[in-house]
């Protein structure tokens, strides 16, 4: 699991739940520029990313070309207008 987030809580919460589920992350820092993020994700090549605070979900949807059609982007904390023009797009 790729947990995203900035330094947080949240993400201690985040690597908690992982921890107890018995599953191996990886925390990719929201601080990070975008290339070194696709670098680690191309590397890791997790079937599940986290994206904790998405908000507006952009880094969402670059993390789901990332894990490709049999993997899975969590977006935690999505915007309702964000939420909304996702499930109308058909995307997901």
């Amino acid at each position: 699991v790729a947990l995203y987030a900035r330094r947080s809580g949240e993400l201690v919460v985040g690597m908690l739940a992982c921890l107890r589920a018995g599953l191996t992350f990886a925390v990719l820092d929201a601080g990070y520029p975008a290339e070194r993020l696709e670098q680690m994700l191309a590397v890791l090549a997790p079937g599940r990313v986290v994206d904790i605070g998405a908000g507006g979900g952009m880094d969402s949807f670059l993390a789901a070309r990332s894990v490709g059609p049999s993997g899975r982007v969590i977006a935690v904390d999505m915007t309702d207008a964000m939420l909304e023009r996702t499930c109308s797009s058909g995307v997901f």
